[in-house]
């Protein structure tokens, strides 16, 4: 097999496919694709081994392009937990939460149109204070007429939802960004 590299920073960048030669490759493919003339890229036939991620030619061998650089790898498994921890707390926040506002408990959704309309029926509580009654949905009881009161407790409810899970996402946040290795990054869980 013959592998062709790139002289300026050694990366493969192809391979000699059966009945072209070298210099109709670097011409049909491989300066279509990666830019420059003919002259940047060079050959060998030594193999590629299969461990490599990144290989590059040396000259002599294949080596791993890819540089090890403990603070980059830190900082890119900081990020990947971070992410994945907002998302936990987002599905976690929209999947609902249970409110005994009732003075049963119920499950409620919370998702972004449900907390639009909590938002809005609280302004016409605020705007209407002779409201004396509102009807929401629950998931587990149907439509269920709340009292002013009650559907105040709700939106309160539903407001410490939403803040105790943000609060918790921040802190674990802060937690992660003072950790200083990846495997302690990797014990925070949600």
């Amino acid at each position: 097999m013959i592998v062709v590299y790139r002289k300026s920073d050694l990366a493969c960048v192809g391979t000699v496919t059966n009945g072209m030669t070298f210099e109709q490759e670097i011409e049909t493919n491989v300066i279509p694709n990666f830019g420059g003339v003919a002259e940047d890229y060079d050959f060998t036939t030594e193999e590629i081994p299969e461990t490599l991620y990144l290989p590059k030619w040396d000259g002599t061998a294949w080596i791993e392009g890819k540089i090890f650089d403990p603070e980059v790898e830190l900082q890119l498994a900081k990020d990947a937990k971070i992410l994945e921890l907002n998302t936990l707390c987002n599905q976690l926040i929209l999947g609902g939460f249970i409110s005994d506002a009732t003075g049963t408990e119920h499950q409620y959704k919370f998702d972004m149109e449900y907390q639009g309309n909590f938002s809005q029926q609280g302004v016409m509580l605020s705007l209407d204070p002779t409201a004396a009654a509102v009807p929401w949905p629950t998931r587990d009881a149907g439509v269920l007429v709340h009292t002013r009161e009650q559907f105040i407790q709700l939106c309160k409810d539903a407001q410490e939802w939403k803040a105790t899970n943000t609060y918790r996402y921040f802190d674990l946040k802060a937690q992660i960004q003072a950790a200083g290795t990846i495997d302690l990054v990797n014990l925070f869980t949600w």
